[in-house]
């Protein structure tokens, strides 16, 4: 059975932190739970009914019933969000966020607070490291008996309680960003950087200077206050997402520069030498006949290299597909779009084009095919463009659409759809009627949109209009 990678990718985490997962600082040592927490995530859908009110209710009572920050909760916060991005629109995605954003934060830090208290709360739990160092040598229950008692020294406790608050940050960063970015919305991108303006400070704390999650285990202090190193891939992350998604919205010159210098920060010799492996193995790219020695080590000593590669090629297609560019790096012989493709599918394992599915990886896709259609219409609508060049740009353009509208069904994912469908229709419509005569396929499939954006409303709730019949089936 297909399983979706918006499950997959919590059940992943809650496996890892199955095994070890400190009591939280702020509660009574006698009320703290036992430290083995085995869980699975549980990725919330939301029923037709819900959908149905999803404007009047955008927080439905099957999602708050399951809803808690409580110990060993299992529910995928972010899934509410998914569901209006999928079924509802801005203000009901908007009032979700809100949700998130007033429970998630009850209790905790404010961001003022955290900023002002992160670097003193740093410095002490450092002094404590260097207090109580574990023992050279040290294993098993007796390393973890000398971590306990880390944990248990009030500066290390103080720092926990900030290390939970910039995991909920960054949750809220994240989805805010999503939400900017499915909508382009500036006012949830304003929204986003509330919250990713601590977690990059944080950053400097945290991650301490390393530039890339590394695959080996933290330092003490780290792994004492319950830092998780691969936080600082996730950073990076959100970091050229939001400058990309702040220069796509603005579509001002300056912010599409700032974008493409924040990307340039994040390349390094790793990215281009995975460059042609992933053309040419995928997901197996580590064992590439192509990989480099470099390459082959830096598979071994990260954390999550095939997301850092993901990350960083699907947000350089991005700006440059934006900044009209050929999508080349120097000295490289494929294009940004390419090997962004190929990393999207290495770093989630899925390479099998044909399933009908609905995933992080397909929606990766569709950005991708959106971002490269728009560019193509952009291009053609360029005054020095001969003839024959605007015709085939936008060929192109319908092509890559009708590539994105086969990895978005519409009942599975209506809102994505409708964005494929109305920019198809909008290129097809718009095509002289000389060249539009010659398009056959073209003219079959904006009818088909156009048939099943009509009926997207019905599709939203699940209510077929069934044929009438006067004769009882047989």
């Amino acid at each position: 059975m297909y399983v979706p990678y918006t499950l997959w990718s919590p059940l992943l985490m809650a496996a890892a932190a199955a095994f070890h997962v400190p009591a939280s600082p702020s509660v009574p040592k006698h009320e703290q739970e036992p430290a083995i927490c085995l869980t699975f995530a549980l990725n919330w859908r939301g029923t037709l009914d819900d959908v149905r009110r999803i404007a009047a209710e955008p927080i439905p009572q099957s999602y708050r019933r399951l809803y808690g920050w409580t110990w060993c909760q299992n529910l995928v916060k972010g899934s509410l969000i998914d569901w209006h991005l999928a079924f509802g629109d801005e203000r009901s995605t908007t009032q979700a966020l809100q949700f998130l954003a007033t429970t998630a934060l009850e209790g905790q830090p404010s961001i003022q607070d955290f900023e002002t208290a992160l670097p003193d709360a740093w410095r002490r739990a450092e002094q404590t490291i260097k207090r109580h160092p574990l023992k050279p040598g040290a294993a098993g229950l007796q390393r973890e008996e000398e971590l306990q008692a880390l944990r248990s020294d009030k500066a290390i406790r103080h720092l926990q309680t900030l290390v939970a608050a910039h995991e909920r940050f960054a949750l809220l960063a994240t989805l805010y960003l999503r939400g900017a970015e499915f909508f382009r919305s500036q006012a949830l991108l304003d929204e986003a950087d509330i919250y990713l303006e601590p977690i990059g400070k944080a950053g400097k704390f945290f991650y301490e200077g390393q530039r890339v999650a590394k695959a080996a285990e933290g330092s003490t202090l780290q792994i004492a206050a319950g830092i998780e190193t691969r936080g600082v891939n996730t950073l990076h992350d959100l970091q050229m997402r939001y400058a990309l998604a702040r220069a796509r919205i603005s579509q001002s010159p300056v912010d599409l520069t700032a974008a493409a210098a924040v990307i340039e920060e994040n390349d390094d010799p790793i990215m281009r030498a995975a460059a042609e492996p992933l053309i040419d193995r995928g997901e197996e790219f580590c064992d590439s006949v192509s990989a480099s020695e470099m390459l082959r080590a830096s598979c071994d000593d990260e954390n999550d290299l095939a997301g850092r590669l993901r990350s960083f090629w699907r947000s350089l297609a991005q700006v440059e597909l934006v900044n009209g560019t050929k999508a080349r790096r120097p000295g490289m012989q494929f294009p940004a779009f390419d090997v962004a493709w190929h990393a999207i599918d290495a770093a989630v394992g899925q390479t099998v084009p044909d399933r009908v599915r609905y995933d992080s990886a397909s929606d990766d896709h569709v950005i991708l095919l959106l971002a490269k259609a728009e560019a193509q219409i952009r291009r053609s609508q360029t005054a020095s463009a001969p003839p024959e060049e605007v015709a085939s740009l936008r060929a192109e353009s319908l092509n890559d659409l009708f590539r994105a509208e086969r990895l978005t069904p519409p009942s599975l994912n209506p809102n994505r759809f409708r964005q494929i469908a109305d920019l198809y229709l909008n290129i097809f419509k718009s095509e002289p009627q000389a060249r539009r005569a010659g398009m056959i396929e073209e003219a079959r499939q904006a009818a088909y949109l156009q048939q099943v954006v009509a009926g997207l409303a019905q599709v939203r709730v699940g209510e077929p209009e069934l044929p009438q019949s006067s004769t009882s089936p047989r």
